[in-house]
């Protein structure tokens, strides 16, 4: 039996409010070459990951990419209302001194402002560890 080196894999899980993408890609070399990129919620899982990747392969540049994404239905977000609001007071207050009455587009230009909306952080969660 013939064991390339060389290989390319891909899967997809499906959890509730996110799906999980983990991609390996292999190539022939001397000794074994490992990167891993994993989402911030999993990096506290790196070294296991690394542990049973070198257990189970001997050798070649093995690039493991894992990206998690939340639903559509499951995005969270917020607004930081004490610093929209000190935005929309300094910036009101400063159209009136320039005798500026025009206030179109400055909700949505103060929600552009880092900060003011925020995402919720992806968390790890066991079971996103079992079924990696």
């Amino acid at each position: 039996m013939i064991i390339s080196m060389t290989g390319y894999g891909k899967a997809m899980a499906e959890l509730p409010g996110k799906k999980l993408l983990i991609e390996i890609k292999s190539l022939n070399s001397k000794g074994l070459d490992l990167s891993v990129k994993l989402p911030g919620a999993f990096r506290e899982k790196e070294m296991e990951i690394r542990a049973l990747l070198s257990q189970r392969l001997d050798r070649g540049k093995i690039e493991l990419y894992v990206s998690s994404e939340k639903s559509a239905d499951a995005v969270a977000f917020s607004v930081n209302k004490p610093l929209f609001l000190q935005y929309y007071q300094e910036l009101k207050s400063l159209l009136s001194e320039l005798k500026e009455e025009d206030r179109t587009g400055l909700l949505t230009f103060i929600l552009k402002i880092p900060n003011v909306l925020q995402n919720e952080k992806a968390e790890f969660e066991e079971t996103d560890w079992t079924i990696l």
